[in-house]
């Protein structure tokens, strides 16, 4: 669910809407006035310095003194917004569009899309974005293609989503731009059109927007759509990273960390990796971690990439659990603990990690932090090779198979009812056993069959 609330954008435009009321300037629309419109002719304030501890009792008084008015009902609801009542800032959002203000129906799109002071309803907030953009506010256009985008009625539907966008572009939105290049650059909801794409981020990176200058950094990167330039794709990404962008961040850390079109600079890396994790990005974090057991980065220091993992995952990054999982089931940060590893491991794979499905069947295979399992050690090994894992294959083909004969059998139970496995069920690493879990892995069975 992404919580968004477009007119925090400090936008010029409009084509169409309410037009603005004879009502004088008040108090409310100096503290509380949107910046896009319906603002009486005040210049607005922006969302970052409202201050509604002020502007909730002025526009609650202009209301009062003018109950007909509808741009201080939504002045009123920003003011809310901003304190963090939903529920008051729904109902004022309500009560602007009753009053037929056509610029809170954006608002009050993003609320039910949101669920915030309300159940959530996307087909509603698409309805009142579609209402939005029909009364001329053309920045609704962007909400909506982000709606289905991110298929949040249901599957996504990129098509529809490049019409909305294509809407937005037109009214010259650069967020728009940037995510018409999304789409563009996968080919998603049409052909692939990498030139248009990194010209739409051109153009978007020409207007302040950051994720015109981050994917305008990253085809420069490649060179897609255009030639490459290295140098040229730092700077962008540098500009994106100063300007809060956190991957941008990480990918940065990456390029000195690998060399990419640079010599090899871990301080480089760690300087890019700690500001990403300054912005709380996970990956920040989790990059430091790896630098910190790097021996080419300098002497490992376990217990630095220990904390770094740690704040990781306190963040939800899957990889981080896994890797502290990695820590205490490798006895790395003191005597090994199993139990701690299993609870990590499996952490991680209840976030998704692919790589933690091997290490916690080995767990239940061999009753280490907790019961031996061989069903539930099988069932995981399965999902690893399904997931692409041939390192899994590997430990099967091994001359000394370490993992139990149960677990074995119960693996091979599931090769013959999913993988088409027809050999026998006693245990024994056959290759046909091998071929089956190849297939499982859409790996070629010949690279692992002796």
């Amino acid at each position: 669910m992404r919580r968004l609330t477009v007119l925090a954008l400090a936008l010029p435009l409009m084509v169409g809407g309410t037009a603005a009321a004879e009502t004088p300037i008040q108090l409310c629309d100096e503290l509380a006035a949107s910046p896009v419109g319906e603002n009486g002719g005040a210049p607005g304030v922006a969302r970052g310095k409202l201050d509604p501890r002020k502007a909730i009792p002025a526009c609650t008084d202009a209301i009062a003194e003018f109950p007909t008015e509808s741009r201080f009902s939504f002045a009123l609801g920003r003011a809310y917004d901003v304190a963090g009542d939903d529920k008051a800032a729904f109902a004022a959002y309500q009560d602007a569009v009753a009053k037929g203000s056509t610029l809170a129906l954006i608002n009050l799109a993003s609320m039910y899309e949101n669920g915030r002071g309300t159940k959530r309803d996307v087909a509603k907030a698409v309805e009142l974005g579609e209402k939005a953009y029909a009364a001329g506010w053309t920045l609704a256009s962007i909400n909506l293609g982000l709606i289905y985008s991110f298929g949040e009625l249901g599957e996504p539907d990129t098509v529809r989503a490049r019409f909305w966008f294509e809407n937005g572009v037109e009214a010259k939105l650069p967020q728009a731009m940037a995510s018409l290049a999304v789409l563009l650059r996968q080919g998603s909801g049409g052909p692939a059109d990498l030139p248009r794409a990194r010209e739409l981020y051109a153009a978007a990176a020409e207007l302040g927007n950051v994720e015109g200058i981050y994917g305008l950094a990253l085809m420069t990167l490649k060179g897609e759509g255009g030639a490459a330039d290295v140098q040229a794709a730092i700077a962008l990404y540098e500009k994106a990273a100063r300007a809060g962008h956190a991957a941008a961040a990480v990918d940065l850390g990456r390029i000195y960390e690998l060399g990419t079109g640079v010599d090899v600079d871990f301080a480089a890396a760690r300087k890019w990796f700690s500001a990403a994790a300054a912005l709380n990005e996970p990956r920040g974090f989790y990059n430091l971690g790896l630098l910190d057991i790097d021996k080419k980065a300098g002497p490992p220091d376990y217990q630095s990439a220990l904390r770094n993992f740690e704040k990781g995952a306190k963040l939800g990054h899957a990889a981080s659990m896994f890797e502290i999982g990695l820590f205490y089931d490798a006895a790395l940060v003191g005597p090994r603990d199993a139990e701690l590893a299993f609870a990590w491991y499996t952490k991680a794979v209840k976030a998704g990690d692919v790589p933690a499905l091997h290490n916690l069947a080995n767990l239940y295979d061999q009753g280490q932090g907790i019961k031996a399992d061989p069903v539930m050690a099988a069932a995981l090994y399965y999902r690893s090779l399904a997931a692409g894992t041939t390192f899994t294959i590997t430990q099967f083909t091994k001359p000394v198979v370490l993992i139990r004969t149960a677990t074995r059998v119960e693996l091979q139970k599931l090769l013959a009812a999913k993988a088409g496995y027809d050999g026998p069920i006693d245990g024994k690493v056959s290759n046909a056993m091998i071929a089956a879990m190849a297939r499982v892995a859409g790996a070629d069975p010949a690279k692992f069959v002796k």
